[in-house]
């Protein structure tokens, strides 16, 4: 009888080694966020103000803070309600829609960089993964818009969709469109809100 564990490939086993590398390396990143309690630090009025002092030069420290914080854990949210306060409705939306696609987009490349290419259905030995990959695997950029839509920036979702048979493109399009409804809404709902207590 054949042992499993010798018909392994090596190049399965050097999958499996990046995997568990990279998940120690994900825990590491979400337990330093929470150690350092960086999501309450990052209060949106400071960060209103500090942009606002650098003029155009805050949009793109915006947007690297965005990228960066992501994988740190802090929510996406106060980015997103940062932009509305920064930048108003209109250009504060188009801001912060750019900055959770550019943020997820790096999240998703850096992931897929270091494991290489992401799961298939078949080839994972748990049958709620193996529904979840098929339906991914089925209607790839849909299943990505809904799951933006509902959960937008949530780590968890970034670094799951970087371990899938997702292309980048799928990916790429599906934030796109998933994205659009929450950014917009949490954006003109900051600058409101804003509006209504203090203004």
């Amino acid at each position: 009888m054949t042992n499993p564990e010798a018909a392994t490939s090596p190049a399965t086993r050097s999958s499996r080694k990046r995997l568990v590398i990279l998940v120690v390396v994900l825990a590491l990143l979400f337990s330093l966020g929470e150690y350092y309690n960086l999501a309450e630090r990052f209060d949106p009025l400071a960060l209103r103000d500090y942009i606002q002092s650098m003029g155009a030069m805050g949009i793109v420290l915006f947007l690297l803070l965005f990228c960066v914080m992501l994988l740190l854990s802090v929510p996406g949210m106060i980015f997103m309600v940062a932009a509305g306060l920064i930048w108003g409705n209109v250009q504060g939306s188009i801001i912060a829609l750019l900055g959770v696609n550019l943020a997820t987009a790096f999240s998703f490349l850096l992931v897929r960089r270091w494991h290489g290419s992401g799961f298939e259905a078949g080839a994972v030995r748990n049958k709620t993964m193996q529904r979840m990959l098929a339906g991914l695997e089925k209607r790839p950029v849909k299943t990505v818009a809904i799951l933006r839509c509902l959960f937008s920036t949530a780590p968890a979702l970034n670094y799951g969709f970087a371990l899938s048979g997702l292309s980048t493109r799928e990916h790429t399009i599906g934030t796109l469109v998933g994205s659009v409804l929450p950014v917009v809404g949490i954006v003109v709902g900051a600058d409101w809100l804003l509006k209504t207590l203090f203004l």
